[in-house]
This record gives structure tokens, sequence and C-alpha cells, in this order.
């Protein structure tokens, strides 16, 4: 047994002595200084009886010489200086001595590497459907001497160098907007390198989303980089499931578009580039859609007269997310609507075209979303007309979830304000012999409805006129209760009506329409007693026109 031990030990130093030569890699020339970098591989020296490399160099195949001794193993290079550029060198290596001290190994000759790696070209630049980083692919390169692969940025044409590696495929950006054409070249042990590849660049895809129209627009760039491209594949994933091919393209198309998409749904596209049995995917692009919003309620509010000429509307309509415009329609038979306006910003509208003292007419909105689609309908309601013939009378209002609450009648006599005459839950007729002379209007309430709400219409205004008649006060005293110069009467358009104070000599001392008192001031004083004249020009509500002369007396 010990002996069988021996014989191992003995077999194993004698392995791992100096008794092969110096492993010889290459020689690299730089052109720039002229130098020449030898570069081998040591053997090992487990007997301790190395002393030296010697160099040798032949030029132009002719007798070699020595050129450097090296006393140290762990030298592994060395640079010889040419005095030309002469790449007909050739060199080895001798390893003084082996385990007996006596011999020497001798290397392989080698020459100077002047041998360019194959040019190679790029498989495909493509987009990774994961992490959408961009990557370059490409078949390894079959020279021999194959150190790695060097990528460039060939945006400018001239190659700026964006990384190095000795694996088949590169990243070339994480960031999917960062697109550019990418070339390759191969290096070999002495950074000799090959022509740069061709430029490749992926596919960029956009998209658009016409939300009317119910379609996705896709367009994109074309792959440049292959000789032809023999089809295109679209792909779509639909709310996050696996993607599915929904059209294969020819080579030269670069649109396509999806029609009659659902909305609320998120799409997601890419397209996949074919050239025989390579490809090369596009960035994705998605699409989130949302339903439109469609309004839980329109309702109209009131249809109501404004300064006795023009019909308000005013409506209400929730939630107003996806409202793009109201339409108002009108009739005057509930069946045939007719549209009379369109409004994008406001809930209430004015219609001057209604004769407020004579037509009749149904309104309803129509609320359009945001493609001029109809989505919702509001009640339809009918404004009211008060005439004063025979007997004064009005039609019921219409249109409100609950119905009306009540009708106020409401009286302005001349010369006075408005205020509530009469209030029923019915329309108010009244026989026009028992009302009194003056204006009147019709307010209706509405009973509260589910919003919460009690809204007010309000009918035209109608006026019951008399003939005109006057009385004048001619005697005056400013100490007592009779103490203004006053007109009154009937039928008396005062908004036209006007008198004159004149003295004896016909200087005029005041002039005020007919429904202002004269309190017997002149310049802040007043006036002395004695006689004074006026002058009244009246007009009737119906149109007459007189003029009154005579005396005032004004007593102390």
């Amino acid at each position: 047994m010990r002996y069988i031990l021996f014989i191992s030990l003995l077999y194993s130093s004698v392995a791992f002595a100096i008794n092969a030569p110096a492993n010889i890699l290459r020689a690299c020339i730089n052109n720039d200084n002229l130098t020449v970098t030898v570069s081998w591989k040591s053997p090992s020296d487990i007997c301790g009886s190395f002393s030296k490399h010697r160099l040798y160099g032949s030029e132009d195949y002719g007798s070699f010489n020595l050129i450097s001794e090296i006393p140290s193993l762990a030298t592994t290079q060395y640079s010889h200086s040419l005095s030309s550029i002469n790449t007909n060198w050739r060199y080895y290596l001798v390893t003084l001595s082996t385990c007996n001290g006596v011999d020497s190994v001798v290397s392989d000759t080698l020459n100077i590497d002047t041998s360019y790696p194959l040019d190679i070209g790029l498989d495909s630049v493509s987009y990774d459907l994961k992490s959408q980083n961009i990557i370059a692919g490409w078949k390894s390169n079959p020279s021999v001497d194959t150190d790695g692969y060097q990528i460039y940025d060939y945006s400018r044409g001239d190659g700026d160098s964006i990384g190095y590696t000795n694996d088949t495929f590169f990243t070339i950006s994480t960031n999917p907007l960062n697109r550019f054409p990418v070339v390759i070249a191969t290096l070999d042990s002495c950074n000799l390198s090959s022509l740069i590849s061709s430029p490749h660049t992926p596919t960029f895809l956009n998209s658009a989303i016409d939300t009317c129209d119910r379609s996705i627009n896709l367009s994109w760039s074309l792959y440049s980089g292959w000789a032809k491209i023999d089809s295109q594949t679209v792909y779509l994933s639909i709310n996050r499931s696996p993607f599915y091919s929904i059209d294969t393209l020819t080579g030269s198309t670069n649109t396509f578009t999806l029609n009659n998409i659902h909305l609320g749904d998120t799409f997601t596209f890419f397209v996949r580039s074919h050239n025989e049995s390579i490809s090369s995917s596009s960035n994705k692009t998605t699409i989130y859609t949302r339903a439109f919003v469609i309004p839980e309620y329109t309702y109209l509010n009131y249809i109501s007269v404004v300064d006795n000429e023009n019909i308000e509307l005013n409506w209400v309509s929730f939630p107003a997310d996806d409202i793009g415009s109201y339409a108002i329609q009108k009739t005057s038979d509930m069946n045939n609507f007719n549209t009379l306006n369109t409004t994008t910003s406001t809930q209430s509208f004015i219609d001057q075209s209604t004769d407020v003292s004579e037509d009749l007419f149904y309104y309803r909105i129509i609320t359009n979303n945001n493609c001029d689609e109809p989505v919702d309908t509001s009640n339809s309601s009918r404004n009211v007309v008060l005439r004063l013939d025979t007997d004064l009378t009005h039609n019921s209002y219409v249109g409100w979830e609950n119905g009306t609450n009540s009708y106020t009648l409401n009286h302005k006599p001349a010369s006075s304000t408005w205020s509530e005459t009469e209030t029923s839950t019915l329309p108010i007729s009244i026989n026009s012999s028992v009302l009194e002379s003056g204006c009147y209007y019709v307010a209706v309430d509405e009973s509260v409805n589910s919003l919460g709400a009690e809204n007010r219409s309000v009918s035209n205004t109608v006026c019951k006129k008399e003939d005109l008649s006057v009385s004048i006060t001619t005697g005056v005293n400013p100490n007592s209760d009779n103490n203004t110069f006053k007109i009154y009467g009937t039928g008396i358009d005062h908004s036209k009506s006007q008198y004159i104070i004149l003295n004896r000599w016909g200087e005029k001392l005041t002039e005020n329409p007919t429904n202002i008192d004269w309190d017997c001031y002149y310049k802040g004083e007043l006036v002395q007693p004695g006689l004074y004249i006026y002058i009244i020009k009246l007009y009737g509500t119906k149109g007459e026109k007189k003029t009154k002369k005579g005396t005032i007396n004004v007593l102390r």
C-alpha cells in the first residue's frame, strides 16, 4: 500500500512540473506605435526548476533571433517594438529549464495576427414583451478567434458604442421610447474588428381611439434592417387576457383599425414582423376606455314666462360626466317634437319664438353624450297662458312629476305693487266684470318631487283696462291734509301722461308724471298763495289722448 502511494505522488509531481512548453496565445500589433504584444500562458513549475523564458522572433521569414529574456514565470506578455510597420514577424518562446535543470521546452511558432473576424449581421432588434426592453440578437460568429461583440448606436451614422458582450444578445435600451438604429461588429483577441453590420431599427407602434366611432386606429413604423418583411401580425389582449392574433398583414402595411370596440375594456396591442424564420416584436401600446356615464335623470324643472315676452326653460341632469349637449325640443300637439336649439354649457334656455299671450307648447330636453348620441329624455311640460276675455282663465301646467300643488293669482293695480289675491289647487277662472282694473299673472307651484325640489312656473301678464277718466285737486292748503296737487282717476297710462304748473307770468314751476303729486314748492320754498295754472297731457291705457287745463288755488 505504501509503495502504491509513493508511485502516485511521484507521478503527480512530474505531471505538473515544467515538462511542457508555454502556450503562446497571440501576437497583436498596434499600428499607432509599431508595437507587437506577444502573450502566452506559462506552464506550472512544481519542482521549482524555472529560470527564464527566451523570446525569439523572425522578420520576413528570416532566421530567428533572441529578442528578450523574461526571468519571471508570472510574466505572460512582452511588447516588442518594431522599426517599421511589418506584420511578417513570427515568434516562439523557449522555457528553461525542466525538472532536471538542464533541458528546455519550446512553444509553437505564432505569426502576428492580421486576420479579421468574419462579418456578421443582426438577426433582429425587438421589444421584449414582458419588460419592454429593446433587445438585439444575432448568431455566433464562426471565426475561431472571436472574443466578443461591440454594439453601436447608428443614429448619427458614425457608430457610438453602447456596449460590449460575449453573448449573442444585448439589451439596447430599457426605455421603450429610446429607439434608434443598431449595428454590431465582432472583435477578436487582438481587438481586430469585423465590418459593422447593416443597421436594424424595431417597429414602433402608436395607437389612438375614436370613442364616438367605437374604433381604435393603429399606425407603426416598418421594421428596418431586413431585405424584406414577409408578413406582419397584429396581436391583441383585452383586459389583460393572453394575446391572440387578430390579423395578418403584408410587409408594407403600417396601419390597422379595430372596429366595434366595447367601451369599458382595456386594449393592448403589439405588431410582430416576420422574415423567414426570424421575427421582431414592436412595443406594446395600451388604450384604456370607459363606458359613458348615462344620466340617472333629466328633469325639466319649469317653463316660465319672463318679462312677459319670452319662455324660460330650466332643467337639471345628473350625473353630467359625459353630457355633451342638450337639445331643446318643442311641439304643439305632444307628438311631433322639433329641435328648437342645442346648448352645450348651460341647463337653461330662453325661447324668443313663442307668443306668450297666445301660444301653448310642450317642451322637453334630450340629453346627448359627448358623441352627440341621445341618452336620456326629460319630462314634457307645457306653459301656462292667462287670457282675459269675458272671463279671466288659464290652462293647467303639465309635466311635473307629482303634479301641481297650487295656482296663485297675482294682481297689480295701477301705480301699485304686485300682491296675491287668490290661491287654488285647480286652475282659476273669474268673470272679468268683477275684476278690479290692473294687471294679473298666475304663479304655479310644483308639489315636492323626488329630487326634493318645489319649482314655480309663471304665466304671461294680462291687464284689465278702463276708460280714461280723471279728477284733479283744484284747491291746495300746504298746512292741511289736502296739501298736494293730485291727479287721479281710471284708465290713466301714467308712464306717458305728464303735467306742468305755471305761475301767472307763465314761468314753469314744475313738470312731473301724473302719478307724482306737486307739493307746492318751487326752488326749495313754498309758493305764495294765489292762483296757478296747470296743463295736463293725458294718455289712456286704451290709447285715448286728452289735454286738460285749469287753475289751482294755493291757500295759506
